[in-house]
């Protein structure tokens, strides 16, 4: 699955998309796994990533895709050039966002992009929500160890704990 958008928003109008995670394809932990980019597409672009599991409550945020992270208000560690080669694919520029989230079948996830600063000057965006557990299980197999060397947060503790919910 991959939902992929251009848009032109700025600091006060954001870009959204949402989707219903499907069941068909590879899984892992009995989830799915996306890799969610907004990059920019115009000259002074400096966009910032929020995303939300509708069902959950859970949300993810980063404005530099290789920076810290924030999951439910707690900063943590972002992603590593390695995994998002190894995931998908760069992002353009180091003030690009992108983020690594799990979900399960059936959960409502939307992802907010907007600009980090410059009130209400419009600029173009590409906004992308791809799901990469093929690459993901591939790369770093079903092991918990792996996964929390990969990713930002504990995929396997967010799914388990969407489980059990």
């Amino acid at each position: 699955m991959n939902i992929s958008s251009g848009a032109i928003q700025s600091q006060n109008f954001a870009t959204i998309s949402c989707t219903v995670i499907g069941s068909g394809g590879a899984s892992w932990r009995g989830g799915k796994v996306m890799m969610v980019l907004s990059e920019a597409n115009s000259a002074g672009s400096n966009p910032v990533l929020v995303s939300q599991n509708l069902d959950t409550g859970d949300t993810l945020a980063n404005d530099t895709w290789n920076g810290p992270y924030i999951y439910n208000g707690q900063t943590l560690q972002g992603l590593s050039t390695a995994t998002v080669q190894a995931l998908l694919r760069l992002p353009g520029s180091p003030n690009d966002a992108a983020l690594l989230l799990a979900a399960l079948p059936g959960q409502r996830v939307c992802v907010r992009s907007s600009e980090v600063s410059g009130g209400d000057t419009l600029r173009a965006v590409a906004l992308s929500i791809t799901d990469v557990t093929a690459n993901f299980t591939q790369v770093f197999g079903k092991s918990e160890a792996k996964a929390k060397a990969a990713a930002p947060l504990n995929l396997y503790s967010a799914v388990e704990a969407t489980n059990a919910r």
